[in-house]
């Protein structure tokens, strides 16, 4: 497992691969949030995820609101020593300047000392544009 150090460097590695892409910049935005959220759960940083989150986050039909998601990340990491998390390319529609829908499946891992249980979970999520930063205002998983 990579130290913190290590994880900020892999976040930033990802975030100039993702800016050396040929999307456009919303897109390019986007995609390093979603790099800085994987970042934040292998490195065990629930508030660094939650940074990607707009304080009005609805999740899974409204059932979690954004102090909610916070308690199921803890729950996660309190539960696995280790945490891995593989993301498949996000699949992103714009809607107009500020809006837009992300789709990923991420095959999360984790356990003690070797990974022991793992699960796919497809997301859909919707972000907008707020203060110049895109962030997650919606999302469900299963």
């Amino acid at each position: 497992m990579r130290d913190k150090q290590g994880k900020t460097r892999y976040a930033a590695l990802l975030c100039v691969f993702f800016a050396a892409c040929g999307g456009s910049p919303p897109e390019d935005a986007i995609r390093a949030a979603i790099a800085g959220m994987e970042a934040a759960v292998e490195s065990r940083e629930p508030r660094s995820f939650l940074e990607h989150v707009t304080d009005d986050f609805a999740g899974q039909g409204g059932a979690l609101d954004r102090s909610a998601l916070r308690g199921y990340l803890a729950a996660l990491l309190f539960g696995n020593e280790l945490v891995a998390v593989t993301l498949t390319p996000a699949k992103i529609t714009l809607h107009g300047d500020a809006r837009a829908t992300v789709e990923l499946s991420a095959f999360v891992i984790g356990g003690a000392r070797l990974p022991e249980r793992g699960r796919r979970v497809a997301i859909k999520s919707g972000w907008r544009l707020e203060n110049g930063d895109w962030k997650a205002y919606a999302a469900t998983w299963e």
